[in-house]
C-alpha cells in the first residue's frame, strides 16, 4: 500500500473519492444538473428513455469502428454512449448505476458506404443521422432546454479537463476529453435545432 508523505493511505484515499456521487456520475457536479430532476415527471421520462436509445446507438457505433482500427471515431461514440447514459440516470434522479441500471442491448449497425458522405448533414454532426437524435430534437421545449444547458456546461468541463491533462502529458486523456467535450457541443446543437429539422 503506498503512503502519503504525511502517512495518509492512497488506496483509502480512492475509495472515499470513489464513492462520491459526482464521481460516480460527473453529470451531477455539473451547475445545470440540478435543473433535470426539477422537470415534471412526464418530460423526465421522455428525456431519460430518448437518452438511453441515443446511448445505444452511440455504443453500436462505437465496437466497428474500434475494430477497424478507427480509434478517434471509436473514442467518441463511447464517450458520446457513457455520457448519455450519465445524463439518463441523473435525470432519472439515480445516485448510482446499480439503483438505475438502463437497457444495453445494442441496435444492429452497419457501417455504410462513405460516397457523398461531406454532402450529408450527419457529416459534420455525426449525432444527426441516428434515430434517437430525432427523438431528442422532438421533446418539448422545457426539457430540450435544461439539456441544452447541461450540456453546455458537460462541454466546458470537458474541454478544461483537456486542457489540464494535455499540460500535464496525459495525451491519450486529453484526447479522450476532448471528444467528451466535441460529443456535448454536437448533441446541444442537434438539441437547439428548430422543430421540424429532423421531418
Amino acid at each position: 500500500m503506498r503512503l502519503h508523505k504525511n502517512g495518509e493511505h492512497l488506496e483509502i484515499q480512492g475509495i472515499v473519492r470513489a464513492s462520491r456521487i459526482e464521481v460516480r456520475n460527473p453529470i451531477l457536479a455539473l451547475p445545470a444538473a440540478a435543473a433535470l430532476t426539477s422537470l415534471g415527471t412526464k418530460d423526465r421520462n421522455a428525456l431519460a428513455q430518448s437518452l438511453a436509445d441515443l446511448k445505444r446507438e452511440c455504443a453500436a457505433r462505437a465496437l466497428p469502428a474500434w475494430h477497424q482500427r478507427r480509434t478517434q471515431a471509436a473514442t467518441f461514440w463511447k464517450a458520446a454512449s457513457v455520457y448519455c447514459g450519465h445524463i439518463a440516470r441523473a435525470t432519472r434522479g439515480c445516485t448510482s448505476m446499480a439503483s438505475c441500471s438502463l437497457q444495453t442491448a445494442l441496435p444492429s449497425y452497419s457501417p455504410g458506404a462513405s460516397a457523398a458522405r461531406i454532402h450529408r448533414r450527419g457529416c459534420l454532426n455525426p449525432l444527426l443521422a441516428l434515430p434517437a437524435a430525432a427523438a431528442v430534437g422532438a421533446l418539448d421545449e422545457a426539457p430540450r432546454g435544461v439539456l441544452a444547458a447541461v450540456l453546455a456546461d458537460l462541454a466546458t468541463m470537458c474541454r478544461d479537463r483537456a486542457e489540464r491533462d494535455f499540460r500535464r502529458h496525459k495525451a491519450p486523456m486529453a484526447a479522450y476529453w476532448w471528444e467528451c467535450s466535441v460529443f456535448a457541443r454536437h448533441v446541444r446543437r442537434a438539441v437547439l435545432q428548430p422543430a421540424g429539422f429532423f421531418a
